[in-house]
Order: structure tokens, then C-alpha cells, then sequence
């Protein structure tokens, strides 16, 4: 039970020190949620690795993000540039000079 309460003593800090003003304090706030989500897994597998692994997920949660949204885009069907209307101050690039 000691260990639920410390987990819980961690996050309520960490929310504490992310709603102050100062850089320095939200950023501290941060890394003691980092040390929140770190002890939590530790207390429950009683492995410092898993505690390290928990803590680490937090930066690849962005990547999950990007993989999952990346695939759910589409490419358009109707192509809406056309190369007919190519600039006329770069002669090099108009078609009538190739």
C-alpha cells in the first residue's frame, strides 16, 4: 500500500510543479511524472528495467502517432498541378527550349 501511495504523492506533485509559471518548475514537473510513470511499472514487475521501459514509451508516443496517422492519409486521385503553366522568368525551365 506504501507503494500506491508514493506513486500517487509522485503524480500529484508532478501536476503541482506543471501548473506553475516558471520554465525551470514545469519542466521539473515533467521529470518527476516521468519518475511517477517509471515507479509505477518498477513497484508492479519489480524490475528496474521495466521501470526504465515505462519511462522511455513516453518518447515514442509521438512516433506511434505519425505511423498511425501517416497511414490513414490518402493521395489524391485528380492531380491539380500541371506542368503547363511554368514560370516565364526561368527560361530554362519552359518546355519550348527542350
Amino acid at each position: 500500500m506504501k507503494e500506491l501511495y508514493t506513486v500517487i504523492a509522485f503524480i500529484i506533485f508532478g501536476f503541482a510543479l506543471r501548473s506553475c509559471k516558471t520554465i525551470v518548475l514545469r519542466k521539473l514537473g515533467a521529470l518527476v511524472m516521468l519518475t511517477a510513470s517509471g515507479l509505477c511499472f518498477y513497484y508492479l514487475f519489480e524490475s528496474v528495467l521495466a521501470g526504465i521501459l515505462a519511462m522511455a514509451t513516453w518518447f515514442f508516443l509521438p512516433w506511434i502517432e505519425l505511423l498511425t496517422r501517416i497511414r490513414n492519409q490518402r493521395m489524391p486521385l485528380i492531380k491539380s498541378s500541371s506542368s503547363d503553366h511554368l514560370p516565364t522568368s526561368m527560361p530554362f525551365l519552359m518546355r519550348d527550349n527542350m
